[in-house]
């Protein structure tokens, strides 16, 4: 027995059938015209369309992806320009101009609450109840071992004596 044949055998499709031939030619014509109609539908919206669509998502991404290649591409002499500036203003040792100002205050046991790089070669250092002497000693370092000056400083004293709240700019 073929498969065709035990499916028409299937009491649900065999009544279907039974129906389907009881009807006058012309029914019968309009309902093969609409399970025609029905096929090109499903295999249209469930098969073609979703694969249309896929592919223009796929080529849109490909054009994103060229586009942010060629964009990489010219752009890359000017970031080998810019790594090799940043490379310039690291210190003697190569550490960067945030390393070098965090390791010196660390080693005159001053804490700075906040550092915070600023622009081209620029770093912003915050400290709140800093003892003065220290902070000018640190200063001082900066200036003459490591090439690091202030640009702008703003001091305010606090109630106790000797300590003051201070936001500096160094530049290397």
């Amino acid at each position: 027995m073929s498969l065709t044949d035990r499916i028409a055998a299937m009491p649900p499709v065999r009544q279907g059938l039974d129906r389907f031939n009881q009807l006058e030619p012309r029914d019968r014509f309009a309902a093969k015209s609409l399970a025609v109609f029905l096929s090109v539908v499903v295999c249209y919206f469930g098969v073609w369309e979703p694969m249309q669509t896929f592919a223009e998502d796929a080529r849109a991404d490909r054009d994103r992806n060229r586009d942010l290649l060629t964009w990489m591409v010219s752009t890359r002499a000017q970031a080998s320009q810019q790594s090799g500036t940043t490379a310039r203003r690291a210190g003697p040792t190569g550490q960067t101009l945030l390393t070098r100002v965090s390791r010196t205050a660390q080693q005159h046991q001053i804490k700075p609450n906040r550092l915070q790089p600023e622009g081209e070669g620029n770093v912003s250092v915050w400290f709140d109840g800093v003892a003065f002497d220290s902070l000018i000693r640190w200063l001082q370092e900066l200036e003459t071992r490591e090439g690091i000056s202030v640009q702008q400083i703003s001091l305010d004293r606090q109630d106790r004596p000797g300590l003051v709240n201070a936001r500096i700019v160094l530049r290397s």
